[in-house]
């Protein structure tokens, strides 16, 4: 493990005439040998991450690890320019991860990358790495995972004994049946909000689990080192810390995969513990894998 020490930060500019704007992390005792660590948006959010979530995860891993550490933005997104689109926005994006590594790999040198991102991050992460064989390791916060039977016994099994759950479902059923479904007794008739205009439209849904479990073989067969973090405990995709190798039996994943629930913990994982907690298993299984 490399000792902590100072570290150096430069604004990144790649790409033209739109370019995109980025901050590389640099350890005053840089380790050439180790893969340069690449942390991608999340959702709209710009390279400094939720609550600065972005500029921790970088600093620790470049102080603790020796490693080089890279956060940007795609276009459109924080500080980088807009770019005009002939197609769709996840292949965008995927051109724009392919470009960010391609100025890494001229710039410095680096042949071996690890991708990380939270929910949309985690999701472009896994395409990227899939196809772009310079990625050795992947890093997802609540990416992609599927119900298993287990999570439906963990999800379903306490609320059958809850008075207050079954009222709930008695008001729904009558509400299908008489036409008032958007209201509940005693309530505004304002009807509840189409989910349309609450939704973000511009980010891929969950792949379906038959396309996950084809991405994922190929990773194993690449031998690519990965963790999965996920939050919460109120969701049938993630309810339980063995649920993810559950849902993919079908995969020897070896010594390749590593998996943290935070069954406490907010989505964008917001509290300063758990920021604390995410980067400090993140770094060690950095350190531990490279």
């Amino acid at each position: 493990m490399t000792p902590p020490g100072p570290i150096r930060e430069k604004a990144l500019n790649i790409g033209s005439p739109a370019s995109l704007a980025g901050v590389i992390t640099e350890p005053e005792q840089l380790d050439g040998g180790k893969p340069v660590f690449v942390v991608l948006n999340s959702g709209v959010m710009h390279h400094a991450g939720a609550c600065r979530l972005s500029v921790k995860l970088t600093r620790e891993i470049a102080r603790r690890t020796g490693m080089l550490a890279v956060r940007f933005d795609f276009s459109g997104i924080g500080d980088s320019d807009n770019r005009s689109q002939r197609i769709s926005l996840e292949e965008q994006q995927q051109a724009e991860i392919r470009e960010v590594l391609d100025f890494i790999e001229r710039q410095r040198g680096a042949r071996r990358f690890i991708l990380c991102g939270l929910c949309s991050g985690a999701h472009n992460a896994m395409q990227a790495a899939v196809v772009d064989e310079r990625v050795v390791g992947l890093v997802q916060y609540d990416g992609s995972s599927y119900p298993s039977w287990k999570s439906y016994l963990y999800f379903y099994g306490p609320r059958l004994f809850k008075g207050k759950h079954w009222k709930s479902v008695i008001r729904r059923a009558y509400g299908r049946l008489t036409g008032s479904a958007g209201t509940t007794p005693g309530s505004s008739t304002i009807p509840v909000v189409d989910a349309r205009f609450v939704e973000q439209p511009l980010f891929s849904q969950k792949p379906a689990k038959s396309t996950m479990l084809s991405e994922l073989q190929t990773l194993v067969k690449r031998e690519v080192r990965m963790l999965s973090v996920f939050t919460g405990n109120d969701h049938l995709d993630f309810m339980y810390q063995q649920q993810y190798a559950d849902s993919f039996s079908d995969i020897d994943f070896k010594n390749l995969l590593t998996v943290e629930h935070f069954p406490t913990a907010t989505h964008i994982i917001t509290e300063p513990y758990f920021q604390k907690q995410l980067i400090e298993y993140t770094v060690d299984w950095a350190n531990a894998v490279t």
